[in-house]
């Protein structure tokens, strides 16, 4: 079976300074892939490197085509989750949510 993502011994960083150190990540079809991890953890540079808006060395395969060399333009599926990244919640934005009462924000 051909997974959607696959991601091989990625590393990255900024400058001098390696970020990630060797990620392995496969996303079969109809799978739904959850990255979790304290503030300045590496998800979004994982998402960055993934998506080739920074350099990274490993492999990155994208339904089986392999677009580790890809220009950032061709994995615009990819960059597309970073646009909603990091957004509050329609109602959090408005202020109706009141702290306590709020089960996904907690």
């Amino acid at each position: 079976m051909t997974s959607m993502l696959e991601v091989t011994s990625l590393h990255c960083g900024y400058g001098p300074v390696e970020v990630l150190h060797g990620i392995d990540l496969r996303v079969d079809a109809g799978e739904v892939v959850v990255v979790l991890g304290a503030n300045g953890a590496g998800k979004t540079t994982m998402i960055r490197a993934v998506s080739g808006t920074i350099g990274r060395r490993g492999s990155v395969h994208l339904e089986g085509q392999d677009i580790t060399r890809a220009s950032p333009d061709g994995s615009a599926l990819i960059r597309e989750t970073q646009r909603h990244q990091g957004r509050l919640h329609p109602a959090r934005q408005q202020g109706q949510v009141r702290r306590g009462h709020d089960r996904h924000y907690r």
